[in-house]
């Protein structure tokens, strides 16, 4: 049963390899901006917090 998987999982990779590369890509992209945004965010709420 494992080798069964393992076979589609390499024979859906194999024809769809730049597809999901894409994909990938295109997610970690979206959560490196997601994650910059936050981090400006929390550095503005910490700036309000030590002002006077």
């Amino acid at each position: 049963m494992t080798t069964l998987i393992l076979a589609a999982l390499l024979l859906v990779v194999a024809i769809n390899g730049k597809r999901l590369l894409y994909i990938c890509v295109g997610y970690l992209d979206y959560w490196l901006e997601a994650r910059r945004n936050l981090d400006v965010l929390r550095s503005a709420t910490r700036r309000r917090r030590d002002g006077p």
